[in-house]
């Protein structure tokens, strides 16, 4: 293997990813690498110029590419076409491979997601009881830069943490599998909230006792009180608007929904925060998510 330096951050985390794996896809870099798509092209492109990454065979319209040289790229898509390409035969090549790098004096650690220590451990809890999150979110409960970064770059390498979307110049981050991902979305939409949420999403148009009528047979474990509690909430927060000229809430009181987001239910949560009393303004919350 050829060795490459890398001129930041980014590149390096690249590299190293690449460098675990035996073959590779860019999707796959892009999913497990934080680099914007501009500098992540850019990069491997420049590793293919330089002949380091070299194309290993298509599934479909999916090219792959491996960092272990021609002969390597050649045998791995003999394996593939001949369906003896599977994890096992995979593992065993790539162990080979790092075998011979180790005595070559290049050292690739394969990583570990294991959280070591109780920072880290600390860490794994928060992201791992959220859909997703973003690094800001990781440093608000661990102060250790050091620590955050160690454990974070591990859980890239060795695919437990992925891209999850970017919005806004901030790139979000999970360690919920797409499956899982399905899963919580389907729970929350069969909770009370979800339920409501959804008939107000359908209806738009509506007044709390409509939702009564329209949920009881199937939900009586959900109350008309319930119902009117949470369009309230929801009205507070800027989801619903009431139809007619009353500032108070009934369960008669005519609504329309103004705000939707999308069907996951708005949730209420109970969080300390810090205000700043001389602009009367929220300037901390955990996860970052207010402000």
């Amino acid at each position: 293997m050829i060795q490459v330096f890398t001129r930041n951050a980014a590149e390096k985390e690249i590299l190293e990813f690449i460098q675990t794996r035996l073959r590779f896809t860019h999707q796959e870099v892009a999913a497990h690498c934080e680099a914007s798509d501009w500098a992540r092209q850019n990069f491997l492109r420049a590793l293919q110029r330089k002949s380091v990454v070299t194309e290993c065979g298509k599934d479909g319209r999916v090219q792959f590419y491996t960092v272990w040289g021609t002969d390597q790229a050649n045998d791995i898509i003999v394996a593939a076409n001949g369906h003896e390409l599977d994890t096992a035969w995979s593992q065993n090549r790539l162990a080979k491979l790092l075998e011979r790098m180790h005595q070559a004096g290049i050292d690739i650690e394969l990583p570990t997601a294991e959280p070591r220590g109780p920072e880290e451990w600390e860490i794994w809890k928060y992201i791992s009881e959220r859909p997703y999150f973003t690094s800001a979110d990781v440093a608000s409960i661990c102060a250790s830069e050091t620590i955050r970064t160690r454990f974070l770059k591990r859980l890239k390498q060795t695919r437990v943490m992925r891209v999850w979307g970017r919005s806004q110049g901030k790139t979000f981050l999970t360690v919920k599998t797409p499956e899982e991902t399905r899963k919580d979305a389907k729970g929350k939409r069969g909770t009370k909230e979800g339920t409501i949420w959804s008939a107000i999403r359908h209806q738009r148009r509506f007044r709390p006792i409509d939702l009564f009528a329209a949920l009881s047979s199937a939900r009586p474990d959900i109350s008309q009180k319930y119902i009117l509690e949470y369009c309230r909430m929801l009205r507070r927060a800027g989801y619903l608007r009431n139809a007619a000229r009353t500032r108070g809430m009934k369960n008669e009181t005519p609504l329309f929904l103004i705000k939707n987001t999308g069907p996951l239910p708005p949730q209420r949560r109970n969080m300390t925060v810090v205000i700043d009393t001389n602009g009367d303004k929220i300037v901390y919350a955990p996860g970052g998510r207010l402000g």
